[in-house]
């Protein structure tokens, strides 16, 4: 080979060798970049699934309700995610399969959005059972002059539903510890129409003729029942806040 032939062989290895190169650094460059987002994708994820175990604990240890529907699946579909490492992401770049590993927290996201969407309804249905309940008892209140501790009960209890326990920020143990406070109190007070009715002895008419009356409805006396009205006045508290129109 002459030395001419050899020099244009150099010159062709070298072309080759930074083709291979350029090709080496745009894998590694693309490599980084799917790695980042996947780490952003990652950390958003954490974010998820942080809220997701603070509503379930709130749900399961603060109301006693069952576990979210689809917490479980969570589980099992994290184990597919949070082994993947930096040297994963170069194989499947290698292999031209990195978009499977993409396809697969995107299920996973899917799934933990939903189960926090699951979360927060059965936290909504116990936020409207016991605002339901408030309600309840502040008509109580109102017709026997229930006094100033359970209105001032009734009204934490709202804020404790309605606010409280919606706060990421609020330790689950604290929280467990003031709504057993609440119940307890709540319990203890008993404002509720079955409780007013065991206690005073009431018939079914006479709690009918009061939750009349606690809504604010027109109510005489020509067009009530004789005994529900006897059974009314019977009971101090009625007697002395509750009126009737002849």
């Amino acid at each position: 080979m002459s030395a001419l032939e050899r020099k244009i062989d150099e010159i062709e290895q070298k072309r080759r060798d930074h083709e291979r190169s350029e090709e080496l650094e745009q894998a590694v460059d693309q490599a980084d970049e799917r790695l980042q987002r996947h780490n952003e994708r990652m950390a958003s994820l954490e974010d998820s699934l942080e809220e997701l175990v603070h509503r379930n604990t709130v749900v399961t240890g603060v109301f006693g309700r069952a576990e979210t529907q689809g917490v479980e699946t969570v589980r099992t579909r994290l184990r597919d995610v949070t082994g993947t490492t930096s040297d994963d992401i170069l194989a499947a770049v290698s292999e031209g399969s990195l978009s499977d590993e993409g396809e697969t927290v995107s299920d996973v996201e899917n799934v933990v959005e939903s189960a926090v969407d699951d979360t927060k309804s059965r936290l909504s249905d116990v936020q409207k059972k016991w605002v339901s309940k408030v309600s309840t008892a502040e008509s109580i209140i109102r017709i026997t002059d229930g006094g100033s501790e359970a209105i001032q009960l009734t009204q934490e209890v709202e804020d404790f539903v309605s606010q409280e326990a919606w706060k990421l920020s609020k330790d689950t143990g604290r929280l467990m510890t003031e709504w057993s406070g609440l119940e307890a109190k709540w319990e203890e007070i008993g404002v509720d129409w079955e409780t007013f009715q065991r206690d005073h002895g009431l018939s079914d008419e006479t709690i009918r003729l009061l939750q009349r009356l606690a809504d604010d409805k027109n109510v005489t006396l020509s067009s009530t029942d004789a005994d529900a009205v006897a059974e009314l006045y019977r009971v101090r508290s009625l007697r002395e806040n509750v009126g009737l129109t002849i």
